[in-house]
């Protein structure tokens, strides 16, 4: 809450506003209600059925099914559409958020259960400890994600696109050899697999927005971010946390 305080203050001084004066704008209610009500029924079934299996909540995903079924219904009769159909005609820019679903899923289970593999017996590091181990990743992204977003600019993102996740899968492959007994430090492992991801958020980002006409630009940018949250929210969902201490 403190850092979302922080930004909504410093985006009233420092930020200015844009509006698409093209063409009057208008709140699509019925989008905004039944996307919420089918996002809001998948959420629960996914988060409740990982704990107490998902024959208990199929009658969640049957709603979740029905909103967003209604949703799309609604979104091809609206005149100001939340979410414009065409913009999902792409085929690259389909590809570019399957393909941050795919890697988000990854990265989000990799991280959330190495940092409590470091916790376990295996390892035994304390949790301020297996925090500090995540800090390189933080200062890499800084230092050269924007510029393999620029080099993804010149030559095109496929080769980056490619080559980021097995760099990431070698660097999270590398972390699998730090336990209580192997000296080795975790540091090159969380290196390798920083490079990785500064390899491949940039372009990523990059191609879903350059598929998408400028005027969706904000829209094609939030449907990706949602595109990875909901890769990771499905990944944690589903195994037993108290197994992911294990080696």
């Amino acid at each position: 809450m403190p850092v979302g305080i922080v930004g909504i203050v410093v985006s009233q001084f420092f930020i200015t506003e844009s509006r698409d004066t093209s063409h009057e704008q208008s709140v699509d209610f019925p989008g905004l209600l039944t996307s919420g009500a089918g996002l809001f029924a998948l959420t629960y079934a996914l988060i409740e059925g990982g704990q107490s299996g998902f024959a208990s909540v199929l009658w969640a995903f049957a709603l979740s099914l029905a909103g967003l079924g209604l949703f799309v219904f609604s979104e091809r009769k609206s005149d100001n559409p939340v979410l414009p159909m065409e913009l999902l005609r792409s085929r690259v820019f389909q590809a570019a958020n399957l393909y941050t679903m795919l890697v988000y899923a990854a990265l989000g289970g990799s991280t959330f259960y190495l940092a409590l593999y470091l916790q376990s017996g295996a390892v035994g590091y304390t949790p301020a400890r297996a925090s500090l181990v995540f800090v390189p990743i933080s200062i890499v992204m800084f230092f050269l994600a924007a510029r393999f977003g620029r080099l993804a600019d010149r030559d095109g993102p496929r080769r980056y696109l490619a080559v980021a996740p097995l760099i990431m899968a070698a660097g999270l492959g590398m972390l699998t050899l730090v336990t209580s007994t192997n000296p080795l430090p975790p540091l090159p492992g969380v290196l390798v697999f920083a490079l990785g991801l500064a390899v491949l958020v940039a372009p990523i980002t990059s191609t879903a927005l350059k598929a998408a006409p400028d005027e969706y630009a904000g829209l094609a940018a939030r449907l990706s971010d949602t595109a990875g949250v909901t890769a990771i929210e499905v990944n944690l969902s589903c195994p037993n946390a108290e197994d992911a201490g294990q080696p």
